[in-house]
């Protein structure tokens, strides 16, 4: 009795409250709604080409302390 009560009346209802309490308000009127988008891949080919280079790097100085 009590495993069924808490799964038809206890259990949604703290469903219900979690999703009322964290509810996202709509943006002011006035505000854009989203912001300008930046570009982030502007320079991905110079650090393409440094992971290359530190890539060569790294396996050159193993090369070399191996006896």
């Amino acid at each position: 009795m009590k495993k069924s009560l808490f799964y038809t009346i206890i259990f949604p209802a703290i469903l219900l409250i979690h999703n009322i309490a964290f509810a996202e308000n709509p943006p002011p009127p006035g505000l854009p709604d989203d912001p300008v988008a930046a570009p982030i891949d502007s320079f991905v080919y110079i650090l393409f080409a440094f992971g290359i280079i530190f890539g060569f790097y790294i396996i050159g100085k193993r090369n070399k302390s191996k006896p």
